[in-house]
């Protein structure tokens, strides 16, 4: 996967100076002239990496103690070319991430394109097939939502293939040095209903993207522990009582709808990153990713933290959803299935975050953690 990196970020002595640095198996590839623009890249959750962040840009320079390195390179003329043609001039900076190789879905480098006043477009490059058809589902998704009238998401400016490189090119509206707000809030709810609203379709459960995620899910069981298969066959268990056999509400889903995947121009919320996206899922499923990795992510919570966490927005959850516990054990059945699929051939790297959603899904099962409102004459 490394390969790609060395192909796009050719090492050649006299070329332009840059700062790499590795964090939990990503890296980071900035131009020293302008790092602290190049390294609104990193958007980190830890303390640590807070603190590493703020060093490297008040350094500017490689050290042995914040693990960076200092190296020429030259970007590949072909990926220059795309850069040039989709963006209309060749006065830019090019800063590149790349994830860790815990999946072949990272087999893939972002681009942040930029120039001294702002952050111009994002790049997505791969040289992997599998890579490139998730590209073309981002595209098609980009255009499916502008089609049903979803603004404040990325506009598409180039997509193709160049020489042995498939990418497509999304501009931006980025502040720079906007911080990652955390709180999940009405606005966010309100972009999430305004999807729902024109996505809905009402159809056979066995049809739908979710059954297949469940499904799959009840195929591996084998691959969890004794206490896990127990935990999720109830969660599947709940689920198939009231959906098997009936026609259900699905909508469409982000599938990373996160605080680093939304940005703020005017107060207005934006949001980007939409490869892991599905037509057909539970209502407001984003709502409790959103929920889920801003306590564990964004405030280090632990499951029982989480549960808590969860708990204190189900005000907010019950004004767009019918029963939350219900919605938050999709989510989980859901979550485990993808990253279980995404991570076949690495399952023990992931295998914290298998313990961290059953334990979740635990407390759902034999607690009622959000008591649903009944109405007046219920009461």
């Amino acid at each position: 996967m490394r390969e790609l990196l060395n192909h796009i970020f050719i090492e050649e002595a006299s070329a332009e100076k840059y700062i790499q640095f590795i964090h939990d198996g990503k890296i980071w590839i900035l131009p020293k002239d302008s790092i602290a623009t190049a390294i609104d890249m990193y958007q980190p959750s830890t303390f640590k990496g807070r603190m590493l962040k703020k060093k490297v840009i008040r350094k500017k320079k490689a050290s042995k103690l914040l693990g960076t390195q200092e190296k020429s390179y030259k970007i590949s003329d072909a990926i220059l070319k795309c850069i040039e043609n989709a963006i209309g001039h060749d006065k830019f900076s090019v800063a590149g991430y790349m994830g860790d190789e815990t999946t072949w879905q990272n087999d893939k480098v972002t681009l942040q394109i930029y120039d001294d006043r702002r952050i111009i477009a994002y790049m997505r490059v791969t040289e992997n097939e599998k890579v490139a058809n998730q590209f073309q589902h981002e595209v098609d998704t980009i255009k499916y939502l502008q089609e049903k009238g979803i603004d404040n998401i990325p506009y598409l400016s180039a997509s193709g293939k160049e020489s042995d490189f498939s990418f497509f090119v999304e501009t931006t509206k980025k502040p720079i040095g906007q911080k990652v707000k955390l709180p999940l809030e009405e606005e966010q709810m309100d972009f999430l209903k305004r999807i729902h609203d024109v996505t809905i379709q009402n159809m056979p459960y066995e049809e739908t993207d979710f059954a297949k995620s469940v499904n799959y899910l009840k195929e591996h069981m084998a691959d969890f522990t004794e206490e896990q298969q127990a935990i999720i066959a109830k969660g599947i268990s709940k689920i198939e009582e009231k959906m098997k056999g009936e026609r259900i509400d699905v909508t469409f889903a982000h599938g990373d709808f996160t605080p680093w995947n939304i940005y703020y121009t005017d107060d207005v919320i934006n949001v980007f990153d939409f490869e892991y996206s599905r037509r057909m899922m539970p209502e407001y499923l984003d709502a409790f990713h959103y929920i889920t990795q801003e306590s564990r992510m964004g405030r280090h919570h632990e499951a029982t933290g989480t549960v808590r966490f969860y708990g204190h927005h189900g005000k907010l959850l019950q004004e767009y959803v019918e029963n939350p516990d219900f919605s938050y054990t999709c989510y989980l059945v859901w979550i485990i299935s993808f990253y279980h699929e995404r991570s076949t051939e690495n399952l023990d790297a992931i295998s914290d975050k298998f313990e961290y959603w059953t334990s979740v899904m635990e407390y759902l099962n034999d607690y009622e953690i959000v008591k649903i409102e009944k109405d007046d004459e219920e009461k």
